[in-house]
Parts: structure tokens; sequence; C-alpha cells
């Protein structure tokens, strides 16, 4: 079976694709794809050729890790709030009840120590 190989001058292979026969209407170029898509094809219908892609099942896992990591670190510091409100809320009813116990009066057969 023949290949068409694209390589470098030092014999570094870039490319194997199945034999071309009409080399000279190949084009080379460098395009922009975005991270974790793959190139579908080139949209050659403007002056400024730009490659058609699609976003990968590994790019959509890697954006909602983020998104889970994001909302992680969210709920964490959500329940960090929520100790530091329930430690000071914990603390004003422990006042309250201290408050309240010593100006209640003394129940009846206990002595005023005053």
């Amino acid at each position: 079976m023949k290949y068409t190989i694209l390589y470098r001058s030092n014999g570094d292979v870039l490319a194997v694709v199945s034999e071309q026969s009409d080399l000279e209407a190949l084009k080379i170029g460098t395009f922009e794809v975005p991270d974790g898509h793959i190139i579908d094809s080139i949209d050659t219908s403007k002056e400024e050729h730009t490659a058609v892609s699609h976003a990968t099942p590994m790019a959509d896992i890697a954006k909602l890790m983020a998104e889970v990591e994001a909302t992680k670190q969210h709920l964490e510091e959500l329940n960090r709030k929520r100790s530091e409100e329930t430690e000071e809320m914990r603390k004003a009813i422990l006042a309250n009840a201290t408050m309240m116990a010593t100006l209640a009066p003394p129940e009846e057969g206990e002595e005023d120590e005053g």
C-alpha cells in the first residue's frame, strides 16, 4: 500500500495519510483550533480559510471537572461561614441564658444572698 507522508527535511514524519495522487493540489496551512477540539474540515468559502472543529468528550469532561471543583470550593466557603455563624449564635445563646439566669427572681424556698 502506498502512503503520502508529510515530513521535514531532517526526516521527521509529521503526518501519514493514504496515497494522494494529486500532490500538486494539496494545501498546507496553520489554523487556530480551540483546546480539546478535533478538526473536521477547512472552510475555504472565504478568502481567509478557517478550521471547522468540534469539542471532544474529553474537553467536555475537563470543563465539567473544573465546574465541579469550583462548586466544591464554593461549598467549602459556605460551610466555613455557616460554622462561624453557628459559633457566634451559640455564644449569643449562652450569653442570653446567663443574663436571664442572673435576672430571674429566686425560686420560692431559696434565700436571697443579698
